[in-house]
């Protein structure tokens, strides 16, 4: 496994170096003193037996000193002095390096550059890190918004996109292919708001399995010549935009996560989509656009046919007929009935389902199943959404 350079253990690994350099060095001019003791200072005999007024000579090595001071002499070792003072250099040159590297070198890189159409000298600039220093752990990119060549909003993050997702992702399941012509991203000088003005969408993505993202929106004025980017909304849901009733302000489908990880694995875990809309700046639900007739009794009869029997297992997957391996689909489905106005056929469609196999959690799963949905971010739009909509 590779350490970066920059990592706080590289540098916490030549702090102790330079510690250990220091002190080498350190015993190596002071750690050897007579203390009392006589020594010879050429070889470093032990004198100490010689009467006070003998001659200082060494019988080891024969020296001869006129000045019985120099039998006191601080044993000197340079060796270890110039080794600590060698070793202490090595541990300082790699953060001082850095140090003059960062001043003369860019610590952000420009990945990505787009102007904002229509003019009012808008510009979006994506930034990695740079390998010469690290940010944070976790935030090693950053998006920078510029007007006339001057930061007028910066923020560091996972990932980021520029724009909004307009439609489904391709390969979304059931999703249709694009017309020709339609748009892939939206908010780069599009009103998404519907509020007349042209806006600016940002997309800050977390890079995690549940692929979670907020969608941060900005107002722009192209027609005024000093900074006019204002904050106007949050969307802290990942999701895309789409012009679900043709009134030319877009939507916005956002996933919910409540049931993510419940009864599933992170990658088969359900995220239905809760449809908002904007008014006056808010993107709040709008069930009208979620509410879809129920199944008709033939259609329910089936699912419960097609679901009820788990798979056995086998060699090749010991785990097929196990509960998290069989939930996916009925959930699925379950959930999909909720979120389009149908909570009591939910229901009734997962106690028929229910498999023999799992009889011993059904009571307690379908408590949970009905309890999660006060935990929704959209638990008010759900139960709103359970009601016909007044004459």
């Amino acid at each position: 496994m590779s350490v970066p350079l920059g990592s706080p253990l590289v540098f916490w690994m030549l702090a102790a170096l330079g510690a250990a350099a220091i002190a080498l060095a350190l015993w190596g001019w002071w750690g050897d003193r007579a203390r009392g003791r006589a020594r010879c200072p050429r070889c470093w005999y032990d004198l100490s037996a010689l009467r006070p007024d003998a001659p200082p000579a060494c019988p080891e090595c024969g020296w001869h000193s006129r000045d019985r001071r120099d039998l006191f002499r601080t044993r000197r070792r340079r060796w270890a002095v110039a080794l600590g003072l060698t070793l202490a250099a090595a541990a300082m040159a790699w953060p001082l390096g850095r140090t003059i590297v960062r001043a003369f070198t860019p610590l952000w890189t420009v990945t990505f550059r787009t102007v904002i159409p229509g003019g009012g000298g808008y510009e979006v600039l994506l930034l990695d890190a740079s390998g010469a220093d690290a940010p944070p752990v976790g935030m090693p990119r950053m998006v920078r918004v510029l007007h006339r060549g001057r930061t007028v909003f910066q923020m560091a993050g996972a990932y980021f996109e520029v724009g909004g997702q307009y439609g489904p992702p391709p390969g979304w399941p059931g999703a249709a292919p694009p017309a020709p012509g339609a748009p892939q991203r939206i908010g780069l000088g599009d009103d998404v708001t519907g509020d007349g003005r042209p806006d600016l969408v940002l997309v800050m993505l977390t890079g995690g399995s549940g692929g979670m993202s907020r969608q941060y929106i900005f107002t722009l004025d192209n027609a005024s010549t000093a900074p006019t980017l204002e904050p106007e909304s949050v969307i802290p849901f990942p999701g895309w935009f789409e012009d679900v009733n043709a009134d030319h302000a877009p939507e916005f489908f956002a996933f919910d996560s409540t049931f993510a990880y419940r009864w599933t694995s992170g990658a088969a875990s359900p995220r239905p989509r809760v449809i908002l809309r904007c008014i006056d700046g808010a993107w709040v639900g709008a069930p009208d656009l979620m509410r879809r007739p129920a199944p008709t009794e033939a259609e329910l009869a089936a699912w419960i046919a097609e679901d009820r029997t788990p798979p056995d297992p086998t060699p090749a997957d010991p785990g097929a007929g196990s509960f998290e391996h069989w939930a996916p689909r009925p959930l699925r489905r379950a959930l999909d009935l909720v979120y389009s106005g149908h909570r009591d056929l939910a229901l009734r469609y997962l106690r028929d389902v229910w498999p023999d196999r799992f009889a011993g959690q059904r009571q307690q799963r379908l408590a949970e199943f009905q309890a999660l949905f006060s935990a929704s971010p959209f638990a008010n739009e759900l139960e709103a959404l359970q009601h016909p909509p007044r004459p």
